[in-house]
C-alpha cells in the first residue's frame, strides 16, 4: 500500500474488503480521534487536517 492507495495487480472486491476490514480490526486505541488517525494513514479521511476551534 501506499499512502491513501491500495495497489493491486487487478481489481478483486473481496480483497480490498478484506484489506480494509483487517485495518479497522487492527485499529485500537482509547478513543475515535485516536482510531481515525491511525487509520488516516492508509486512505483519505474528510477531517484529516480538521481542527476545532
Amino acid at each position: 500500500m501506499g499512502r491513501h492507495y491500495l495497489l493491486l495487480p487487478k481489481y478483486d472486491y473481496s480483497l480490498i474488503w478484506q484489506v480494509i476490514q483487517g485495518l479497522c480490526d487492527e485499529a485500537e486505541a482509547p478513543d475515535w480521534k485516536t482510531i481515525a488517525s491511525r487509520l488516516s494513514r492508509y486512505g483519505r479521511w474528510e477531517f484529516e487536517d480538521y481542527n476545532t476551534l
